[in-house]
């Protein structure tokens, strides 16, 4: 027996009527249990989600401070200058604190208790030696952290001349000539409060949750009221005691009271623990975990709200039995209409974003035009924003936006210290071998020679930062982080030489006039991120290292033999390289903007 064919808004049309009828009178008898349920369960997921926003908040202000000292002092272990040159370990400290604006200071002790500071207050930088070893806290501080022989996080303590509260951050330092004996990051935790105001005062679910931090049970880390100053904070008491912090809600936290055990339902709460608590003739809901790793004692995120916010949401079931009424009259009508108007454009809507996601802006098809307004504004809209990233998608590097997606913005847009290897290529004699010709058959020289030069570096996962006229910049170890660097750039210079020989040869057999071109390779510490301003942001590196790299590359026409391709790699990049490549030794040379000379090799094919 066949099955009638009904249209679907006929039969969604019934489904719906006859469910609305039938399940009505349910839900008006249990509605106000159900709302009541819901409403525990969004009060607790309310402070549950302040927990995982301020655990969020607390790691990734803290780990990156973490990651970056230990980055920085395997800098400093490797660079012998910074051993020897105050100048030159200020400049070190100064560009690490520029990726890092939540340290307050940066610091290195020597083994003489000697300490050397950058700060970002310039009428606190240090930038010379300061003896403190008379600080006897100071040094039973240092000297632990070299008993832990890692880096850790010390206790809070109080700055008497700023009149703040501060976390440290410490690093044992090895290698050089052995003066430097630990790196220091110093946070102020002034800023951890700070973000905390908007999870405080952003209504959620019409619920203002109050966030908190403790370090132990009973102080207070972190706090909205901290911004505005706390008093009474001294070397002693760095951090207010949790029964006299001026929230009274707070400072009733662990008060014995048998309500503090009632009415909890544990089923609702995901790795926390919660509380009840009388403060002021008011109940609240305060829920905290633990957080361990940053500092002697474990931390305690939490969060309270008012249980009397659960009112809001039941006061809504005054409207259920109008609202049911009117929807078992026009729920029929509306369900055709709706699925009729909406579910085609709808579905393709859905089938051209898919495209899009997967960047293949080529075959998004067009959605149709509809008579709902909204629809039809979204489908031109959505048009048109194809249209408009066709076009775009050939200014933006694909692979590179690939490699930032995957990352996710908090780490790929950060600007960070990164270990990279930097590539400059130019045409040697480009405006003699350009000059003869149009413009068109400029641009297609042009496009010809990128397309071999660019093809060759993304094969090596490289990235093109920019094009510079007949040269390009390009660059390996970010975003994403690649040990062999160096040797990948240097495959890909090698790669370009022979694809350069290669075509050089055709052009001959057609009689024209060969490429030349030259390649510099350098390798070394750089900010990686995005630089520059609202309206206009490059993701890009920036640093000595890169100044060297385009150095290297001017510095190749004194070595040019007459070779399709020279390239001239630094000794740092050399250094990188295993035993496969072949460099021939040009000795030390200076270039412009740097004090010191640059070892150079020359890369044969």
């Amino acid at each position: 027996m066949r099955l009638p064919k009904l249209p679907v808004a006929l039969l969604v049309g019934f489904c719906l009527f006859a469910l609305a009828a039938f399940a009505g009178g349910a839900v008006l008898s249990v509605g106000y249990g159900i709302a009541l349920k819901n409403t525990r369960e969004l009060l607790y997921g309310n402070a549950d989600l302040s927990i995982a926003a301020l655990r969020q908040g607390i790691t990734g202000h803290l780990d990156p401070v973490a990651s970056a000292v230990d980055d920085l002092a395997g800098i400093l272990a490797r660079d012998p200058r910074a051993a020897t040159d105050d100048t030159a370990l200020a400049t070190i400290l100064q560009a690490a604190m520029t990726g890092l604006p939540q340290v307050t200071a940066l610091a290195v002790v020597d083994h003489d208790y000697r300490v050397f500071r950058i700060s970002r207050d310039p009428a606190r930088a240090s930038l010379k030696w300061a003896n403190w070893s008379e600080d006897r806290q100071f040094r039973a501080t240092v000297d632990k952290a070299m008993q832990v022989g890692d880096g850790h996080w010390g206790a809070p303590f109080y700055a008497e001349t700023a009149r703040i509260s501060l976390l440290n951050y410490y690093k044992p330092l090895t290698g050089g000539d052995g003066r430097m004996k630990a790196l220091a990051a110093v946070i102020s935790l002034e800023q951890l409060s700070d973000w905390m105001i908007a999870l405080s005062d952003r209504p959620q679910q019409e619920a203002r949750i109050r966030p908190f931090v403790l370090y132990g049970r009973d102080r207070v880390l972190a706090h909205p009221l901290f911004l505005a100053g706390y008093p009474g904070l001294s070397d002693a008491e760095p951090l207010p005691k949790l029964t006299d912090f001026t929230d009274p809600v707070l400072a009733s936290l662990w008060r014995t009271d048998p309500s503090t055990v009632e009415g909890i339902e544990t089923s609702l709460l995901h790795n926390a623990d919660a509380r009840i608590i009388d403060s002021g003739g008011t109940r609240y809901l305060a829920i905290y975990t633990g957080l361990s790793g940053y500092g002697p004692q474990e931390l305690l995120l939490g969060a309270y709200v008012a249980t009397s916010e659960a009112r809001v949401q039941l006061d809504r079931l005054a409207i259920l039995p109008q609202v049911a009424a009117v929807l078992l009259v026009v729920v029929l009508g509306l369900a055709w209409i709706i699925g009729r108007l909406v579910g085609r454009p709808a579905r393709q809507l859905a089938a051209a974003a898919d495209h899009i996601r997967h960047f293949q802006f080529d075959q998004a098809p067009l959605v149709e035009d509809t008579m709902i307004r909204e629809m039809s504004a979204a489908a031109g809209a959505f048009n048109s924003m194809t249209g408009a990233l066709r076009q775009f998608a050939a200014y933006v590097p694909e692979r590179l936006v690939h490699r930032l997606v995957a990352l996710g913005p908090d780490r790929s847009i950060r600007p960070t210290l990164r270990s990279i290897t930097v590539m400059f290529t130019d045409i040697a004699g480009f405006t003699t071998l350009s000059e003869p010709f149009p413009a068109d058959q400029t641009a297609r020289l042009l496009n010809r020679h990128f397309e071999i030069v660019g093809g060759a570096i993304e094969r090596e996962d490289g990235t093109i930062d920019k094009f510079l006229g007949d040269g390009l910049m390009a660059f390996w170890g970010a975003p994403i982080h690649q040990s062999d660097a160096a040797e990948r750039a240097v495959r890909a210079a090698l790669a370009v030489t022979a694809a350069i020989a290669e075509d050089n040869r055709l052009r001959r057999q057609h009689g024209e006039a060969p490429i030349r071109m030259r390649i510099g390779l350098h390798s070394g510490p750089a900010v990686v991120g995005n630089i520059g301003f609202p309206g206009r942001i490059n993701y890009t590196i920036v640093g000595d290292t890169v100044n060297a790299g385009q150095r290297l590359e001017g510095l190749a026409r004194e070595f040019d033999d007459g070779r399709d391709v020279t390239v001239l790699l630094s000794g740092d990049t050399a250094k990188a390289l295993g035993p496969d490549f072949r460099l021939t030794p040009c000795g030390s040379r200076a270039v412009k903007g740097r004090g010191a000379q640059i070892e150079v090799f020359r890369l044969e094919p």
